[in-house]
């Protein structure tokens, strides 16, 4: 089945799209494959218009070969911070959802969040069905909602599982910063980003989901003045070094950086560019929202 119709507003549809056009995967393995990406006129969300086999390719996904270093440490330690900065605290009742092999749900247990716990279905042992049948103060997901098959739903399942007054938080690409005529772009992320939500279609779903804002950064969680660690230059990296990301996840190449001015730039200053093509918004669940 094709997504030929918005999954997120239901209003607009693929034929009368004011954007529209191919983009290459930037996964190396499927590097010579396109896929039809659209806008939705209504509500600007961006769908991948073919519908794939996502456990084949995710048996090829380069971020499940990411590990603890240094770099990571910095990285986690910044969602860390944008977490309290939502109002949660190390006491509360946690679900990670999409946790992956679960490498920053354990950082966050070490930091002592030790009622942090793990869902996500692609992963064997953080699949448990049980953890869906409890209710959290905190549900967080990062990087999740762009992924999955259907927004809407996704959404209203994460609101089910939260307590009364329980928060959720969701870091997704931005479809406002991102343009099908500029296809390179690392958040465009094809076939695996199948809808790419505006930050008016994702405040649309959690208002029928019964959520309140509480909260919305822009800035990605990548976003550190650490140098090497922001988005301008991850961005910039990736594209230096043939525009895929599995190059994130290998030795890095010195020559790259020796033959780049831009790289040495972004690498010092890219946290100061901003992009606008992330956010980070959290909801609550409650009819009235604290003074």
């Amino acid at each position: 089945m094709e997504y030929l119709t918005c999954k997120v507003c239901d209003n607009g549809d693929c034929e009368r799209s004011p954007e529209i056009g191919l983009v290459r995967s930037n996964v190396r393995k499927f590097k010579d494959q396109k896929f039809t990406v659209w806008r939705c006129a209504q509500c600007q969300t961006l769908h991948c218009k073919e519908d794939i086999d996502f456990d084949y390719y995710y048996q090829h996904y380069p971020l499940s070969a990411q590990k603890i270093q240094y770099l990571t440490r910095i990285s986690y330690l910044n969602r860390a911070k944008i977490l309290r900065r939502s109002g949660i605290h190390k006491d509360d009742c946690i679900l990670d959802y999409g946790c992956g092999a679960g490498l920053f749900l354990e950082y966050l247990k070490s930091k002592g969040f030790h009622r942090a716990t793990g869902y996500d279905p692609y992963v064997d042992h953080r699949s448990d069905q049980k953890l869906l049948e409890t209710k959290y103060d905190v549900v967080y997901s990062f990087g999740v909602i762009e992924h999955v098959p259907d927004p809407q739903a996704f959404l209203k399942d994460q609101t089910d599982l939260l307590k009364k007054n329980g928060r959720l938080v969701i870091a997704t690409p931005n479809a406002d910063g991102l343009s099908v005529d500029r296809p390179n772009s690392l958040l465009m992320h094809q076939p695996y980003h199948r809808h790419i939500l505006s930050s008016q279609a994702l405040e649309q779903l959690a208002q029928k989901c019964g959520l309140r804002l509480v909260r919305h950064e822009r800035k990605n969680w990548l976003d550190t003045l650490h140098p090497g660690l922001n988005s301008r230059f991850v961005a910039d990296y990736i594209q230096s070094t043939g525009g895929c990301v599995d190059s994130l996840f290998e030795k890095k190449k010195i020559v790259t950086f020796l033959t780049r001015p831009r790289l040495w730039w972004s690498f010092w200053f890219g946290y100061f560019t901003q992009l606008d093509d992330y956010m980070i918004c959290t909801y609550q669940n409650h009819t009235s929202l604290p003074a």
